[in-house]
Order: structure tokens, then C-alpha cells, then sequence
């Protein structure tokens, strides 16, 4: 047959036999803008794409015949979906651009699941836990660590231990920054060290004071009279500091009595008389006491004062 050329809308059909095709190949006489066919009758028919949907519905489409649609008609072709090819939709080129190159899907390798349990395990180059078993007591040993309990006793001055209770309860005790102190239990001029204060209260001086009256003076026993002693009165001192010991037998006088000036001659003179003739006696002290034996009596009553150590 003889090639035959026809233009529907803006299409060119070439209408021609396979071995006029071939010929037409062989001598580069093929135009790719254009198409080609090889049926053994016409094959194009132009039709409106509601005359092909009428002709569809009511089944009088020829097998042998390609129908187009010219170009002046509008083609709507829908978005792509999983089951009918179509354009592709924004949502799948952003998908699409998200992922890399070379990209696979990934499937995390399974492994048999463990109870909770302390395990050893065996770690891939990529991470991954490959191998795992249960942890054994020598695996325990073998690093150094006992297989027995290890028991302490207490502590000592010689070995290592657990504290105490009891050291618990001194060390507890102390102060922090608290230091050792040695304290004297007697007084020394050389030692740098404090004094306790039961020391310091014997041996300080204490003042006492008591008053001798007149018409109080008693006649000395037979032997403080054999003594040289005429008269004796007992009185009972008082403190000048509240805090001071009270008088033993063994309280010791650091100085003779004194009395209180008045600043009357005639008087101090009087005051000073009875207190010579004390002073002049024998006095000694008692369990809170002071007593005095005297050659004369006193012819004033007079307040003694005195210091003593207890």
C-alpha cells in the first residue's frame, strides 16, 4: 500500500506498511515529531472525548481504529494514588525529596527477650547486643571480689574496723576543731598548763568577818587557862564573796585580824586596843567557825576581818 499522511488538530499521522516503515528508517526519512502506523486499513478517527465516552457506553468502538482527541480539548489527568498511575501530589515529592540517596528500608534484628537479671553481653561493631548470658559467681571472682561475706570487727588502738557505739557516742562528744588539753592538778610556777579550778579555789585567799561582842567573852577551860589564856569566844565568820569555801579545821589564816576605821580617834583607838588583844591571843578555826583566847578581855566589841585559805 502507499503511505499516506494525515493531520487531525495538531497531530501528523504517516499511515504505512511495516516494510515501508523500515525503508523509510533505513533512509532516515523518520520525523520524530510525527507518529507512525501500520494497520491494514485507516486506523485514526478524530473524535470529541464526549463522542468517545457515548461511543464507549453504547459499544460501538472498532478494535482496529485508534481514536484521539484533538489538541484544543483539555486533558484533567488526576493525582497518583496507590492502586491508578497519575500526577504526582506535593505531599509525595516532599516525601520523596526527604529521602537520601542509597536509602533502604530498615528492620531492627530481633532477639530472644530476658527477665531482669545481671547478664553479660556481646556488642557488635554497629551496636548491636548480639549474644547474651546469664552472669555466673565466677564472673564475679574472677575480678577480685570474695566469693564469702566479709565480716569487721571493731576497731582498736591497733587495727582497722567499725566504730563502736561507745566511740560513736565520744566522738560525738567532741567538739569540732576540739584539741587536747592538759590541765594541772596542783599549782606550779614552770608549767604552762591551766590550772583546774578546784586548785585554784583552794589555794586562792579568801577574806572573812565576824564580830566579837563584849558580854559574849566565855572564862577559858582549866587547861587553856594553864596555857596562859583568861577568855575565849567562838564566832561565826561570814563570807565576803559568796562563792568562798566554808572554814575547816584545816582553813589556814594568811594574815592577822584586822578592823574596820572609823574616823573617830578616841574610837579607832578603842577598836584597835580590842583588836591587838585578839591578835595577841590564840585563834584558830573550826567546821564554820573562828575561835579566840585571849589573856584580856576585849573592852569594846570590834569586827575582825581576816584572809584565809581553805
Amino acid at each position: 500500500m502507499a503511505k499516506t499522511t494525515e493531520t487531525i488538530g495538531e497531530f501528523t499521522m504517516n499511515i504505512l506498511t511495516a516494510e515501508q516503515y523500515a525503508d523509510a528508517k533505513k533512509n532516515n526519512q523518520i520525523d520524530p515529531n510525527q507518529l507512525y502506523f501500520t494497520p491494514e486499513k485507516k486506523l485514526v478517527v478524530a473524535v470529541s472525548q464526549d463522542e468517545y465516552e457515548a461511543m464507549k457506553e453504547a459499544g460501538t468502538l472498532d478494535e482496529d481504529v485508534l481514536y484521539v482527541t484533538p489538541a484544543s480539548e483539555s486533558v484533567t489527568i488526576p493525582e497518583a494514588t496507590e492502586t491508578t498511575a497519575g500526577l504526582m501530589p506535593p505531599s509525595a515529592v516532599t516525601k520523596l525529596k526527604g529521602i537520601d540517596e542509597g536509602a533502604n528500608k530498615y528492620t531492627h534484628p530481633t532477639h530472644t527477650a530476658r527477665a531482669s537479671g545481671l547478664y553479660k553481653i556481646t556488642v557488635d561493631s554497629l551496636g548491636h547486643v548480639i549474644a547474651v548470658s546469664a552472669v555466673q559467681k565466677s564472673d564475679i571472682t574472677d575480678l577480685g571480689i570474695p566469693s564469702s561475706n566479709t565480716t569487721y570487727s571493731l576497731a582498736s588502738a591497733y587495727n582497722n574496723g567499725l566504730m563502736s557505739s561507745d566511740q560513736y557516742s565520744k566522738l560525738s562528744g567532741i567538739e569540732s576543731g576540739a584539741n587536747k588539753t592538759t590541765v594541772d592538778a596542783a599549782l606550779s610556777s614552770s608549767s604552762a598548763n591551766p590550772v583546774q579550778n578546784k586548785i585554784l579555789y583552794v589555794a586562792l585567799p579568801w577574806e572573812y568577818y565576824a564580830t566579837f561582842y563584849v558580854d559574849s567573852w566565855t572564862t577559858a577551860s582549866t587547861d587553856e587557862q594553864a596555857q596562859g589564856f583568861a577568855y575565849k569566844q567562838t564566832v561565826y565568820p561570814s563570807k565576803k564573796i559568796s562563792v568562798a569555801p566554808n572554814l575547816t579545821a584545816n582553813s589556814m589564816f594568811l594574815s592577822l585580824g584586822s578592823t574596820n576605821k572609823t574616823n573617830v580617834f578616841a574610837t579607832d583607838v578603842i577598836l584597835a586596843d580590842s583588836m591587838d588583844k585578839i591578835n595577841g591571843g590564840l585563834v584558830y578555826t573550826g567546821a564554820g567557825t573562828i575561835t579566840a583566847l585571849v589573856e584580856e578581855k576585849p573592852s569594846s566589841d570590834v569586827v575582825m576581818n581576816w584572809w584565809l585559805r581553805t
